[in-house]
């Protein structure tokens, strides 16, 4: 295969990897790269991928597990981890019990 594909069916091919998939895979399937897969994504995380992955780096700094993250928030475990997967879309409720137990303000999960 010709690592030298025009730039846009290199991301047409991208695209069409389930979103799961895509983070790593480009390096690996394209080999060489002209564009910036080593560094990370080039578009803007969403809320929801900017609150699950504070969400998770926040509780892991604490040294907590979902377990007892969720206990601390009365929150359920499962619930928690549906959060940081990116399946859940908390209610405010759920996001000031989450934020009164790591301690933190609100805006410091949208970072």
């Amino acid at each position: 295969m010709c690592i030298w594909k025009p730039l846009q069916t290199q991301l047409d091919e991208y695209y069409r990897l389930p979103k799961c998939q895509r983070w790593g895979k480009a390096n690996s399937y394209y080999g060489l790269t002209t564009f910036a897969y080593d560094y990370g994504p080039s578009w803007p995380m969403t809320f929801r991928e900017k609150l699950a992955t504070n969400l998770r780096r926040l509780r892991e700094e604490r040294g907590l597990s979902q377990e007892e993250f969720a206990e601390l928030a009365d929150l359920h475990r499962t619930y928690i981890s549906m959060i940081e997967r990116q399946t859940r879309n908390p209610t405010v409720d759920v996001l000031e019990k989450i934020c009164l137990a790591l301690g933190v303000e609100l805006g410091d999960l949208f970072k």
